[in-house]
């Protein structure tokens, strides 16, 4: 038969397989190696973000703690030994398969030439436990890389208003800011909504706390006002969270009260009864009321003078009025404010007439007759 004859003793000859043919013929080996260089970070920097978010972890830098975990500070000793270990133990395991089967360069060239060989066959694997013995886990050591962490903010104070957060124009304010103790330097501001107080005197300023005072408070002194401090840490100035606002409110200074007489004409007939009332809008401070005939001040008695206090200020009753009791009348309020009483403008005068006194001239027209008595009846208005 022509042509080539074939051993009937000699091997089928078998297809290529595709499994042994590579995978990306044409990419230098190199590039093999880049999905592993994009995939890996990318995966830590979002486990990362997952974990913080599920944590509940904020991100800023005031609540990171400089403290680790122990498992954190126990892993790199028993780490190391494991890697170390590992690489030994892989290296024992292709020299024995090298010297058993006799095969590849470790079985003739003896532990040399395995350790070349098995370096060529597992050099990412060798690199990456070299790398994790001689750069992560030192780095991961105290001593090898400084404290990243940040303390906690320095507690709040506590911010205090005297006399009272409730006072006039005028009047001095004292506003104290009182720090938790603590041995650090410190230094203080005071804050009237979001701006910082500027004008006032520093009566003194210490770790414990410091103390501001303005001498004369005026409307635009009223609103939220609170302090803060700031502590020398490590030679920074960390900031406190600032105190709880105080409401200041600065009211106007009270008015002239109004005096009225009843009867309304000021004219009464001697005996008879005449009344006072001294009248104020009611305010939040504590009051008091004066009275004055011609310049002297009126005390109620038990006999005839009787002093009462109203809704809308106060009164006084004359139950038989004198003939001495013509003249002027007039009265004053008093407020206590931060623990002093301060008088407000005296009231209007408002002239009394007594029938029958020593200042009579007779009536004159539009004169009140209501209470003029004729003998035993009292004529009503």
């Amino acid at each position: 038969m022509p042509g080539a004859a074939v051993s009937p003793v000699s091997p089928p000859v078998s297809p290529v397989s595709r499994a042994a043919l590579p995978l990306f013929p044409a990419l230098p080996a190199g590039l093999l190696c880049l999905p592993g260089l994009l995939f890996f970070p990318g995966l830590f920097v979002l486990a990362r973000r997952a974990l913080a978010a599920i944590a509940g972890c904020p991100p800023g830098r005031a609540t990171v703690l400089a403290a680790r975990h122990w498992l954190a500070a126990a892993y790199p000793p028993f780490a190391v030994p494991y890697f170390v270990y590992d690489v030994y133990a892989m290296y024992l395991c292709h020299l024995q398969r090298a010297q058993v089967k006799g095969h590849g360069q470790g079985g003739t060239g003896g532990a040399r030439a395995a350790a070349a060989a098995f370096l060529r066959r597992e050099l990412l694997m060798v690199l990456h436990h070299a790398a994790m013995v001689l750069v992560c886990f030192p780095v991961a050591t105290e001593r090898f890389y400084p404290k990243i962490g940040a303390k906690y903010r320095p507690a709040q104070p506590n911010l205090t208003v005297a006399p009272s957060s409730v006072t006039v124009e005028g009047q001095p304010l004292v506003f104290f800011c009182a720090a938790p103790p603590g041995a650090a330097e410190r230094r203080f501001g005071f804050f009237q909504e979001e701006l910082e107080v500027t004008d006032g005197i520093w009566e003194g300023s210490g770790a414990g706390g410091a103390r501001l005072r303005v001498e004369k408070s005026d409307r635009n002194r009223t609103g939220n006002f609170s302090c803060r401090y700031e502590e020398m840490t490590e030679g920074r100035w960390i900031a406190s969270y600032r105190s709880d606002a105080v409401l200041v409110i600065v009211k106007g200074p009270c008015p002239a009260p109004l005096l009225s007489v009843e009867p309304p004409s000021g004219v009464v007939a001697a005996g008879q009864r005449l009344r006072l009332t001294c009248a104020a809008p009611r305010r939040r401070f504590r009051r008091r009321f004066r009275f004055f005939h011609d310049g002297a001040e009126l005390v109620p008695s038990a006999d005839d003078v009787i002093g009462d206090v109203t809704e809308e200020g106060a009164e006084l009753l004359f139950l038989r009025i004198s003939p001495e009791m013509s003249g002027n009348f007039s009265c004053r309020l008093e407020e206590e404010v931060g623990g002093a009483w301060l008088e407000a403008p005296p009231s209007r005068g408002v002239a009394v007439v007594v029938w029958g006194g020593s200042r009579w001239r007779g009536m004159r027209p539009g004169d009140d007759t209501g209470t003029f008595p004729m003998g035993d009846y009292e004529v009503a208005a």
